[in-house]
This record gives C-alpha cells, structure tokens and sequence, in this order.
C-alpha cells in the first residue's frame, strides 16, 4: 500500500470533513532522539537510526497528519495527527 492510500484511509475515517485536495506533503529524515513527543518515541524501535516521517499538512485548517516509517519506507510504525 502506498503512502497517499494510507493517508486517504486515514482521513476518511478520523477526519471526513477534511477529505479534499488542500494538502501539502512534506517528508524527512530523523532521528529517534531528536522527537519531543515521548509518545512517539515509545512506538519506535530500539537500534534503529533513521525514521522517515511523511507530514501532510493542510492548507487551511491547522492540523498534520503524520506517518513514521523505517528509513527505507517499506514497514510503517504509525500514523497520526496533531494540530499545529
């Protein structure tokens, strides 16, 4: 499944009312020490070095939703959403 898939189920069953095209797609690169949100740091694996985070962010209203895979984007870890 590919990311966009995985984000457009996420959106229709948390948030339908924002199921429209005014998303932007950022993604980068961490580290799991560089995370402030102790929640997240939790669900990531020990060893593991690099995460990779796909952040959509809408246009107009002020939520992200993220999703943080390994490095190499192929086994996701989660996928949720925070306002900003």
């Amino acid at each position: 499944m590919n990311i966009t898939t995985i984000f457009r189920q996420y959106i229709q069953e948390h948030c339908p009312h924002l199921n429209d095209n005014e998303w932007i797609l950022d993604d980068a690169l961490f580290r799991k020490e560089q995370l402030k949100m102790e929640h997240l740091k939790r669900v990531l694996p020990e060893g593991d070095t690099l995460f990779k985070c796909f952040c959509f962010i809408h246009a107009h209203a002020d939520i992200a939703i993220y999703i943080i895979l390994d490095q190499q984007g192929k086994k996701m870890y989660t996928i949720g959403s925070i306002t900003i």
